[in-house]
C-alpha cells in the first residue's frame, strides 16, 4: 500500500519523506532511526544559540529556549 501510495496521485511529503513505517521510504526516515536525534538536533542547537545571542544582544528574556536548548544536547 505504501508503494502504491509513494507513487500514485496520492504522493506527499508525509507519505514519502516522513512515514511512520520502518524500511517504506527510498531514503532512510525518522523510523528508519527509531527516531533517534541526529543532524538535525544538531541544527536546531546551533539555530537556538543564534537566536539567544541575538535575544541577549537586545534584552530580551529567553528563558525557555535556554532550557530547549539544553533537551536538544
Amino acid at each position: 500500500m505504501a508503494s502504491i501510495m509513494i507513487n500514485a496521485t496520492s504522493k506527499s511529503w508525509c507519505v514519502d519523506t516522513c512515514t511512520p513505517i520502518k524500511g517504506v521510504a527510498a531514503t532512510p526516515v525518522p523510523a528508519d532511526r527509531n527516531y533517534e536525534f541526529g543532524f538535525t538536533s544538531d541544527l536546531m542547537v546551533k539555530d537556538l544559540g543564534i537566536a539567544i545571542s541575538t535575544a541577549n544582544k537586545v534584552g530580551v528574556d529567553v528563558t525557555l529556549a535556554k532550557e530547549c536548548v539544553k533537551f536538544y544536547q
